[in-house]
């Protein structure tokens, strides 16, 4: 492992543990770059934590538009933007996914509330859903690992979770039943998870996450989850992936 990925690892252990004991399920040699991509969906959804102008998180989100679009540009000059450009060259991912992701989060910087339910779908779909099938690709390391439906069901799933979690519900103020869609995509996307190919399924581990807290916000509980319980429901969904 490089120092780089080292120094990602690190830092996606502290900063996100839940995303870094999802990784840990991957290959080790695969490991960096799943972190990679982790680390990177973190750093993006913190972006409008850290800022008090939308301008400033905008300013932030183009930066990582030039990390990507213009690799001579010299602008690579973090570990994670380092590695990310590496982990885009070896794998062969999908710049365009990576800007799109980039260009969803731009909506959190306003706290708007989705205007309808297709303005969520795209926005899970760019973002929640694209770190699900940039995952998979590096898991199946070039080939087709399937499932691109499952990362759509499954992203849809954890984006009105993370949403409703981060933003609270009245971001979601104009979309129907939103528990009930999470709950009816989460079944969507276990129905077909057989559509993906065995090796790249551990880039689903984190949906016994999903799946418990949405039983809780069902129960009308709070959807947290102690680290205990966390590494066991990880364990345990893994198990059912393998």
């Amino acid at each position: 492992m490089s120092s780089n990925a080292e120094e990602i690892a690190a830092a996606l252990r502290h900063d996100d543990p839940e995303a870094w004991q999802i990784s840990l399920y991957a290959p080790e040699a695969l490991r960096p770059h799943v972190q990679c991509l982790a680390a990177f969906a973190h750093e993006l959804r913190q972006i409008s934590t850290r800022v008090s102008q939308p301008l400033a998180g905008e300013m932030r989100l183009q930066w990582w538009r030039d990390v990507l679009e213009k690799p001579d540009s010299g602008d690579a000059t973090s570990p994670l933007a380092m590695a990310l450009r590496r982990s885009v060259q070896e794998m062969g991912l999908p710049m365009q996914a990576l800007v799109a992701m980039i260009d969803a989060h731009a909506h959190d910087l306003y706290g708007e509330a989705f205007a309808s339910e297709s303005a969520l779908e795209s926005y899970c779909g760019a973002s929640d859903a694209a770190l699900l099938r940039l995952t998979s690709l590096v898991l199946a390391q070039g080939k087709d690992p399937g499932g691109a439906a499952v990362c759509g069901h499954a992203g849809m799933a954890a984006g009105i979770l993370r949403v409703a979690g981060r933003f609270g519900p009245a971001m979601l103020q104009n979309i129907e039943a939103p528990l009930h869609q999470a709950l009816a995509h989460l079944d969507e996307a276990e129905a077909s998870i057989s559509t993906v190919t065995p090796v790249a399924r551990a880039a689903f581990v984190g949906l016994g996450l999903v799946k418990a807290r949405l039983t809780l916000w069902r129960r009308g509980r709070s959807v947290e989850i102690t680290p205990l319980s966390r590494l066991v429901r990880l364990w345990l969904y893994a198990r059912r992936l393998s």
